[in-house]
């Protein structure tokens, strides 16, 4: 049965990397399941999340079927790619294809969608055969003869196999798809879903399926992503406050298909026939479903309420289909820059070709997303979410570790006391070779030599407050070395000093061990003049935005005063 449902089976493709393991087919290593009889036995089957081991103790009795699914949806997979350079061979571990399934191929998904459909598969037919004591035939399938006789049948009970391969199959996802990785969840949980209905419908996949996946609109995000410079996020989320029409305000959320020009553009890319979304734009949409007007007007709304560098960003509309005359005219009055070839009403015909022929897209994205590598998007799924205007230099062996092309050319730059430290600091003046007793000063030289601060920092001298000020000749006195004194008077004839004028934002911030009462001076100030402020203090802009609090920064490594802890000789150890 297996089988004959998926020869037929058109893969579907997620377009991010980083993928998420099937680690539960770990079961596959099992000799048997079936001789667990204690829910503290489904702590020890490895591979399995909280969720499934919970599933586990509850469903003792049907983990030998999920075993026995994993083992299905492998020879299958094995069979459908015997011929292929890569045919479904498995290794020991929890990641049993090893990193195959690490990146968004089609692979990935056959194996996601196939396993799913091995686990309902396996455990409609142990519920059919009396396997399992919860289970048994399907009895919704009756009926009558003409003579009168009442009948029914033992039916597979499919309903339940697929609620629990739904359950099992996809708790991992089901918790990813709330986190920075919910785009890829998100396909794989409907990968999964895709062999589910294989499973019960028993027909083939249709073109129609691949379509609701979004997949043309993922592959116009990645050429997009391609073609447009400065591009930082991808899918990222963004909140905002809107009124109902009893005038209570609510949050909503907003994802945002590409934020590009570092911060300063976000990018709306639309895929869908021009005529349709014109038509939706002036009434004739489907009910409850907001046309590329109504989404757009959302956009704006977001923006101006999450602003970059102390302005919304602006708001780009990509059409990949093309645009009409008049939506392009309806978009224009919006103030929103279109994107797009325009179409008329006679090539119409064309557009619906065009968009019959977007399966060829599915056989170029592999070199798509071979390009999109070399743009290094920031979209590690590992990394913290970041809603604050925080330019944080990202370390990569293949590119420059300071991005100036984040600060814009007029921006007014305010400097925090850690920035006078790292630019005066021997270990940035070519002394990061010396030796220290300290193991931190070590560490640090050690990153000076491989991310040098002074070239970036030598652009970067604007203004600074009072405190910063004050608090620097402060620590200078103290622990600086006469050249790192001399360095800081030549230094400082280039900066304005200007009262200190904290924001009332930065004012309400509540005091903890991150968040310092100069540190408030500093930034509030920076924030009172639209300036981005020049900081090594990444702490307290984490500290703040845990209080919902953003500040505009540019953020660098750190640098202490290493003058007078220099080992002169061996003699010093």
């Amino acid at each position: 049965m297996l089988r004959s449902v998926f020869v037929n089976i058109i893969v579907l493709l997620m377009l991010l990397p980083q993928g998420l393991a099937i680690k539960w087919m770990a079961l596959l290593h099992s000799a048997s399941v079936a001789t667990i009889d204690k829910t503290d036995h489904c702590e020890s089957l490895v591979g399995l999340t909280k969720r499934q081991i919970k599933i586990c103790k509850k469903n003792l009795e049907v983990m030998e079927s999920v075993r026995n699914g994993a083992q299905l949806s492998i020879a299958e997979c094995q069979w459908q790619f015997k011929t292929r350079r890569w045919n479904c061979s498995t290794v020991n571990g929890t990641k049993i294809f090893g990193k195959v399934l690490s990146d968004g191929t089609r692979e990935a998904a056959f194996v996601h969608a196939i396993s799913a459909a091995g686990v309902a598969h396996q455990v409609t037919r142990a519920c059919s055969s009396g396997a399992l004591g919860r289970c048994g035939c399907d009895r919704t399938v009756r009926g009558f003869s003409p003579e009168g006789f009442q009948w029914s049948g033992c039916s597979d009970n499919v309903a339940y196999g697929t609620a629990f391969s739904k359950s099992f199959v996809d708790a991992r996802d089901l918790r990813a798809a709330r986190g920075r990785s919910s785009a890829r969840a998100l396909m794989n949980l409907h990968n999964n879903e895709a062999g589910r209905k294989l499973t019960k419908n028993r027909e083939k996949l249709k073109v129609e399926h691949i379509r609701s996946s979004n997949i043309y609109h993922l592959s116009a995000i990645v050429r997009s992503c391609i073609e447009m410079q400065g591009v930082i996020k991808v899918l990222e989320t963004f909140s905002y406050v809107i009124e109902d029409e009893e005038d209570e305000a609510y949050e909503v959320s907003l994802t945002v298909d590409i934020v590009a020009d570092y911060g300063k553009t976000w990018v709306k890319v639309a895929t869908r026939n021009p005529f349709h979304l014109y038509q939706a734009s002036v009434g004739h949409g489907k009910y409850g479903r907001k046309s590329i007007i109504e989404q757009i007007e959302d956009m704006i709304e977001c923006a101006e309420q999450n602003h970059h560098m102390f302005a919304a960003p602006n708001i780009v509309v990509r059409l990949a289909a093309g645009v009409t005359k008049e939506l392009k005219e309806l978009l224009d009055e919006l103030g929103v820059q279109v994107i797009g070839e325009i179409v008329t009403s006679d090539s119409e015909e064309n557009v619906n070709v065009t968009c019959n022929k977007q399966l060829e897209l599915v056989d170029s994205l592999e070199n798509q997303l071979t390009s999109l590598e070399n743009i290094h998007l920031n979209i590690d799924e590992d990394s913290e979410p970041s809603s604050s205007d925080i330019i944080s230099p990202e370390s990569n062996e293949e590119s420059s570790f300071f991005n100036l092309q984040s600060i814009p050319s007029d921006a007014v730059l305010n400097l925090d006391v850690s920035t006078f430290l790292a630019y005066v600091s021997n270990m940035t003046n070519g002394h990061c070779h010396a030796k220290y007793k300290e193991k931190l000063l070590m560490d640090l030289a050690e990153m000076e030599r491989a991310h040098p601060v002074k070239p970036v920092l030598d652009q970067l001298f604007q203004v600074c407050c009072k405190t910063a000020h004050r608090d620097f000749l402060e620590i200078l006195s103290t622990v600086g070395g006469e050249t790192e004194k001399h360095r800081a008077s030549e230094m400082l004839s280039k900066v304005s000093v200007v009262p200190d004028n904290p924001s009332p934002k930065a004012l309400a911030l509540e005091k903890t061990s991150k968040i310092k009462e100069r540190s408030k001076i500093v930034f509030g100030t920076g924030d009172s003049m639209k300036a981005v402020t020049v900081s090594a203090n990444l702490g307290f802009l984490r500290a703040a935005q845990s209080q919902g609090i953003k500040f505009v920064a540019f953020v660098h490594e750190s640098r202490a005063l290493t003058e007078c802890k220099e080992l002169k000789n061996a003699d010093d150890n």
